[in-house]
């Protein structure tokens, strides 16, 4: 039985959509086209030599950054001496997309906005959708999704309004992969499947391959492996018809996960290794990465470990290479199951604490961007309402009533940011107060709890020994006292009537001693965690159709009475939540003593925990029951469709 859970990466690629006509024109044709307006650009004026700039600008973008900024430069010295506005809003724009290239998404955004704020100015609807778009594009590569969803919107809108329908289709698919990358797959599928129907309807052929690449990758997310690999295929097909053999690794990667989740690992192989050649041959380091923990764990599925094993360690040097916290924590989590797997409980403890620890950084970064995302909000709302006014009237406007709407629009906005201000700050030291309260009271109730727990054990402990020595001792001499009275009777019927009443003692005396056990298990007092354990097991699984498989490793000694019996019944606990709710077969039991840490893993073949059982009482309790021993728990899906749990005890 495999550890863990798979880790199969999500796909990370955006496919570059916007103006990807301009992709499909000749080489040869672009470079005379340059050629020839760098020569007629001394001669060229008004709004040719303006189209001919932002063109240069643009072609040289790809191909030499310091040519781009020097024609860049020379559009907007034009533009300012011909006092053209659209040129200077194109030219913000311009400046905001060289940022983004390299990362300055907060100064990209100025110039963003300043576009926008130029292109409102002049009324000018193509620059205005162009704005919301790269505002969008560059608060998504920012990580701030609400607001890109946001300024998407606002740019589809303006597209339709123009009648282009090509821009609203690639914009549709942003929208998409903004849904999918927050895991709001429904939201996501609409998005993609609008862009679909418009992009074939336009017959778009590079269009068409891209969104099937991204509807098989939705489609993966969404468990739904026959469609992801349908638009696979049509993918794959699309991009080798169209001669963009490097854009064929993404739909190939897809395919690959697809026939992995079908057990079809023959297929999956082959076609994880043509994408791996691919990713290597192109240099595309992060699909290598990808690729790499693809094919880790479909060899450990496999239970091929060594190969599973070389391929996780070439997506270690990647993610070190890259300083991706994400991906460091996911191949760590792969390093960890491997060599769980290969019973290296020592290299496995430790790819886990890794991975736990890229984890957490993980979510103080998304906290963080979080907060930021507020802040640029507040500070950017008057600016914010602004542009909402001036798009709902485009129109034009006599200048004394705009003007004098502005000022008013202008003061109010300025003393909402004041309010917003106010508010916010009472509300942090209110919320600060709440969770001193808060705190204070979770301490309170885990002396409590901690109470009633000591208290209920010592009870059990009690009732237990009653339970055996008295009742349960008394019912066994009453069946011995019976057995002696029926033989001395010659009578048949009354003997036999004796012997029923003296089944029924044994059948009482029985249910007392699993009563007296199931109240503080003796095995556990006289013998510890070990015996208990597997007592446990047998005595649980064996009326049942589940085969179980318990392993222990240095873990002979006895412990901390605590520390046993909060463990014991824990595990109790798990086991009675796989006997009733899990509809398992297997499952595995492993406990661990690694330096001065108790490990002890669980692992089933069910059908998994749903979101209302992983809130459930019992769950509460595990955790409650742990957190007296300074103990963790961790629950996850098992590649098998089950629940994987491990569970940390110090034990100092």
């Amino acid at each position: 039985m495999s550890n863990g859970n798979s880790v199969f990466p999500s796909l990370k690629f955006g496919i570059f959509l916007f103006f990807v006509h301009i992709m499909l024109i000749p080489q040869a044709s672009i470079g005379q086209k340059l050629d020839s307006l760098v020569t007629e650009l001394p001669t060229l004026k008004g709004q040719d030599r303006i189209d001919a700039l932002n063109f240069l600008t643009q072609e040289y973008s790809y191909i030499n950054m310091d040519s781009a900024r020097m024609y860049l430069q020379m559009l907007v010295d034009y533009a300012e001496q011909i006092d053209d506005g659209r040129a200077l809003a194109v030219a913000a724009l311009l400046k905001g997309n060289f940022l983004y290239d390299d990362g300055q998404y907060d100064l990209a955004q100025k110039y963003n906005r300043e576009g926008l704020t130029k292109s409102i100015s002049i009324k000018d609807t193509s620059v205005i959708a162009r704005s919301y778009l790269n505002i969008g594009a560059t608060a998504d590569a920012a990580g701030i999704k609400d607001s890109a969803i946001i300024y998407y919107l606002n740019a589809v809108k303006f597209f339709e309004y123009l009648n282009d329908t090509l821009n609203s289709a690639y914009l549709n698919i942003n929208i998409g992969l903004v849904f999918k990358s927050m895991s709001e797959f429904p939201k996501a599928l609409d998005y993609y499947q609008k862009a679909y129907r418009d992009l074939s309807f336009l017959k778009d052929d590079f269009g068409i391959t891209s969104i099937s690449t991204n509807l098989a990758s939705l489609y993966i997310e969404m468990q739904e492996y026959d469609s992801a690999t349908y638009y696979g295929n049509k993918g794959l097909e699309g991009y080798r018809n169209l001669g963009f053999t490097a854009y064929a690794m993404y739909p190939l990667e897809v395919l690959a996960k697809a026939n992995f989740h079908l057990k079809n690992y023959s297929l999956s192989e082959k076609q994880f290794l043509e994408a791996f050649e691919l990713s290597l041959a192109n240099q595309f380091e992060e699909e290598t990465f990808t690729i790499s923990l693809g094919l880790s764990d479909l060899y450990l599925a496999q239970a091929k470990l060594q190969v599973a094993e070389e391929y996780a360690q070439k997506a270690y040097v990647l993610a070190h290479k890259t300083g991706s916290l994400e991906d460091l924590a996911e191949v760590n989590k792969m390093l960890y199951r491997i060599t769980k797997k290969a019973q290296r409980y020592a290299e496995s403890l430790a790819y886990l604490e890794a991975s736990q620890q890229y984890h957490d950084s993980v979510q103080g970064i998304q906290k963080i961007k979080v907060i930021a995302d507020l802040e640029t909000k507040y500070q950017s709302a008057k600016k914010e309402q602004e542009i909402a006014h001036q798009k709902l009237d485009i129109a034009a406007k006599e200048s004394a009533i705009k003007s004098q709407r502005m000022q008013i629009f202008g003061l109010i906005s300025s003393l909402f940011i004041l309010s917003l201000f106010a508010f916010i700050f009472y509300n942090q030291y209110r919320n600060k107060q709440k969770q001193k309260m808060q705190q204070a009271l979770f301490e309170e109730k885990s002396k409590g709890f901690e109470a009633v727990i000591n208290a209920t054990e010592e009870e059990r402990s009690r009732i237990s020994k009653d339970l055996h020595d008295g009742i349960g001792q008394q019912l066994s001499a009453l069946k011995m006292s019976l057995n002696n009275v029926s033989q001395q009777i010659t009578d048949e019927r009354q003997r036999k009537n004796l012997q029923v009443i003296s089944e029924q003692f044994s059948t009482s005396a029985e249910e007392v001693r699993q009563i007296s056990h199931q109240m503080m298990p003796r095995k556990l007092l006289e013998n510890g965690l070990v015996e208990a354990i597997e007592d446990l097991l047998s005595s649980s699984f064996q009326f049942s159709k589940i085969t179980y498989h318990f392993e222990h490793h240095k873990v002979s000694n006895r412990f901390n009475p605590r520390i046993e019996i909060s463990l014991y019944r824990v595990l109790q606990e798990l086991v009675n939540n796989i006997i009733k709710h899990a509809d398992a077969s297997e499952v595995a039991v492993q406990l661990i003593r690694n330096k001065d840490t108790l490990l002890l893993f669980a692992e089933d073949n069910g059908k998994g925990m749903s979101e209302s059982s992983s809130k459930g009482h019992g769950l509460l309790n595990i955790q409650s029951r742990l957190d007296m021993v300074k103990g963790t728990v961790n629950f996850e899906p098992s590649p098998n469709s089950g629940t994987s749990v491990s569970i940390k005890i110090p034990l100092e």
